[in-house]
């Protein structure tokens, strides 16, 4: 089944960890986005914060066979300088300069991280 994580899982006392699937507002958020950008999640798999390293991971429910497809993302769910709600921003004027390279995307990871 899963593999060990690649270092142990702090907990603090701030930080819930027995949490069920569904009860966590944010996740239960996430969840509907999905959805609703049309993200596929296999049924032999959940998303919980047991056993993670971090926040949330996906933990399997059943035996997963090498290969087999656990997830997948449509192209229009993904965050890129072409689906951001400042694309037009950056296809105008001096912002057309940075390119196609790592700035661009970092102007959308900066804009994302502001409060509007």
């Amino acid at each position: 089944m899963a593999s060990r994580a690649k270092r142990p899982k702090v907990e603090t006392a701030e930080r819930p960890t027995d949490l069920d699937q569904g009860t966590d507002e944010a996740l239960s958020q996430f969840l509907n986005w999905c959805k609703q950008s049309g993200l596929h999640l296999s049924s032999k798999v959940y998303v919980s914060k047991e056993g993670t390293v971090a926040d949330y991971g996906l933990v399997a429910k059943e035996d997963v066979e090498e290969g087999e497809v656990l997830f997948s993302v449509p192209r229009s769910a993904l965050l890129s300088q072409h689906t951001t709600v400042i694309r037009d921003l950056l296809k105008k004027g001096t912002l057309t300069r940075l390119g196609t390279g790592h700035l661009p995307m970092g102007l959308v990871s900066m804009y994302c991280l502001v409060p509007h």
